[in-house]
Order: C-alpha cells, then structure tokens, then sequence
C-alpha cells in the first residue's frame, strides 16, 4: 500500500513540473536557443509598449529571479538587473497591484541604479508612484500619460503555477550560466623529447592550472617548447582561461670526432663537435712549410683535402702530413754517379741511395754527409735536413794517364 501511494505521489510531482515546464516553453526554449538575457528584457519593453502588461509583467518576473540567482553579478549585470525591477515595478503599478508591492519593487531598482534610472523605452514617467520613489519633479506630459488597467480583485489565488516556473527556470537558467565551460588542452611532444604531458588533447576546467616539463633524450639537443606558438620555458604551468596548443620539439644530434696532425694548417680543429641531423660542415686542409704528402680521411676512406660533409650519422675525419726533410746533393767535376747536383725532398724515414765513382784523367775521390767523409756508396736515412758532396781531382801528370 506504501508502494502505491509514493508511485502516485510520484507521478502527481512529474505532472507538476511537466505542466510547469510547458506552461513556460515560450521562455525557456528561447534560453535553450541560446536568446540572451537582454533579448528577453526587450521583447518585455516591446509588450510594454504594446500594453500587453501582464505578458511583459510575467516575462520580467522570470528575468529577475533568474538575475537574483546569478552569483558575483558584475557591474553591468547589476545595472541590467536594476532596470528589470524598474521595468517590473512599472508593470505591477499601471496593473494596480498593491502600493507596497509597487514601492518595494521600484526601491529595490533605486538602490541599485541610483541616478540612472531612465528608460530609453516604454517612457514611464507619466506613472505616479515611479515619480513619488525617484523624487521626480518635472511636469507630467498629458500626451504619455499611461492608463492604468485597474485595480487588482480581492481574494484573487496566489499564482502557484507562474511562481513555480519561474523557479524552475530560474533553477535551468542558474545552471547554463553557473556551469564553467571545458577548455582543451592540445600536446605534441615530438621524438628526442621525454616529459609530462603526453601528446594528446585533454578537456580542464575553465581556469585550472596545467603544470608541464620537457627534458631531451640521449643523443638529441635544442629543445623548444611553444605555448600556442610562443616560445616557453621547458617547464611552467598553463592557465586554461581558453583552449591552448602546447609542443614540445628537439633536434637530432651526431658527433663529428676531428684529429689534425702535425705539420697541417685549416679548419675544423682537433675535437669533438656535435651537429644536428642533416648539417653540412666545411672543412679545408693544406700543408705547413716543411711537411709533404697531406692525407684526409673521412671514417677511415680517402677524400680530398677540401669539401663538406653532412651530419647524417656519426663521422671521425682525420688530416695528417708527413715531414719533409731536404737533401743538398753538390757533384763536382770529375764525378760520375747519382744522385746529381740539385735540393731534394724526401719524408721523414724515406731512404736515399748514393754512389759515385771517377771520370778518366781525375784523381781523390771524396764523399762527405754533412761534413763527414763516408764511402763513396751507401744509403742515407732522411731523418733531418743532409749536404751530401762528392768532389775529385785532376790528375797533375798527365803522361801517367796516357800510360793508363
């Protein structure tokens, strides 16, 4: 029997507010179409103006719960709510509701809009109390005077139905303006980058706060994050007052490992440089006074001693040169043999043969290196600069040599 009653009790309340929501579906499908809240109070001056009183006196008293429910009211939503209760109180007075209920209403719009209490439309000046509450002396313009449509019936029922959707909106009307909108979050955090949050688009609250940090893997540099395409710090936090972009990015690196021996002039230098992917680097190399035979490689493999090379892995280039050492050969008359009169280059540790011998009719054959005698054959190890000199002698009787 419990049951029973509370499933009827139950479907005379959804009656309730199913009758209650359609006996107001003109004013609450306008707000679900989005219409503003300065839309209705417009559309009340028109009716106004149109003396459709009760209709404009009905809609305005579904304005003014709705702006009474709305929390921190700003400035100019307060002053919007002031004429909504100027407006009404013009309502309730040309419909001759009671005097209290009219002064009441038209006090409420005095302590909220002070001075500024003129309507650009419906003119209400011509009413009495409107006059009396805002201390208005100026003479009344017969031609705008407004009729009132009588006074209000005694016993007249309390107009439970109206009250209640004007609760009812005022309640749908709190939560469409109460409710903060999502803001999104849109992510990319690109490959060499490592940190929170992840790629991705994620919904937050109007106004959160959204912390982020980005570091770099192993073998990347250069990281660049962007805040909806501004340069940011690596890590920070995010105010989601709108939707944001966030990126995060880092370029790929690889290490150019550079040896540049002795006796080579040119660039780069000896070390370890690092590079991102797909930088081509110049490089140029040539010999120092002394040194001969420059030898470039490039990961081991022979390459010219000039050009560029691109950054696609990891490279070693190394730049070497022999040391060249001079060998002075002087000859002299009577002498046969190599190497002849002239200045030579040979690398360090190269070998050099030598041999001379005497031409017919010369004597005293003498070979030094370097101001030493040595014989008159041999080799010479190019470990320094050497003078090597092989002189002879006429033979002084001549008749000894035609004997020969």
């Amino acid at each position: 029997m419990t049951r029973i009653r509370k499933n009827i009790y139950f479907k005379a309340v959804s009656f309730l507010l199913v009758f209650l929501l359609f006996s107001q579906a003109d004013f609450l499908l306008s707000i679900t179409r989005g219409e503003s809240l300065d839309l209705q109070f417009q559309r009340a001056s028109d009716e106004f103006s149109k003396r459709d009183f009760n209709r404009a006196s009905q809609r305005l008293k579904r304005l003014e719960a709705l702006y009474r429910n709305i929390p921190s009211r700003t400035p100019e939503m307060e002053r919007k709510f002031g004429q909504t209760l100027l407006l009404l109180g013009a309502c309730r007075e040309v419909l001759s509701e009671p005097k209290k209920n009219v002064v009441e209403t038209y006090t409420q719009a005095k302590n909220i809009l002070g001075d500024q209490h003129k309507l650009n439309e419906p003119d209400i000046s011509s009413l009495e109390s409107y006059r009396k509450v805002f201390n208005i002396k100026t003479p009344v313009d017969p031609g705008k005077v407004i009729a009132k449509v009588g006074q209000q019936k005694k016993g007249k029922k309390f107009p439970w139905l109206i009250v209640g959707a004007v609760v009812v909106a005022g309640v749908i009307a709190y939560v469409i303006l109460s409710k903060k909108p999502k803001r999104s979050l849109t992510v990319s955090v690109n490959e060499g980058v490592e940190g929170t949050p992840a790629s991705g688009t994620t919904s937050y609250k109007n106004g959160a706060v959204v912390s982020y940090n980005y570091t770099l893997k192993s073998g990347y540099n250069t990281l660049v994050v962007k805040v909806d395409g501004v340069d940011v710090a690596a890590s920070g936090t995010i105010t989601m007052d709108k939707n944001h972009t966030l990126t995060a990015a880092a370029s790929k690196t690889f290490t150019l490992n550079v040896t540049k021996g002795v006796g080579v002039d040119g660039s780069p230098d000896s070390g370890t440089t690092f590079h991102n992917d797909g930088a081509s680097i110049t490089y140029n190399y040539t010999l120092q006074t002394g040194y001969k035979d420059l030898v470039v490689k490039l990961d081991g493999l022979d390459i010219p001693a000039s050009g560029a090379i691109i950054m696609n892995r990891d490279h070693t280039l190394t730049a070497s040169a022999g040391k060249a050492y001079i060998l002075t050969v002087t000859k002299g008359t009577g002498v046969i043999g190599i190497p002849v009169s002239g200045t030579y280059s040979y690398k360090d540790g190269e070998t050099v043969n030598y041999s001379y011998g005497l031409q017919s009719g010369y004597e005293n054959l003498i070979v030094t290196i370097d101001g030493y005698q040595v014989a008159s054959s041999g080799i010479i190890t190019m470990s320094a600069n050497h003078i090597l000199i092989a002189t002879a002698s006429l033979i002084a009787d001549k008749s000894m040599v035609d004997q020969n």
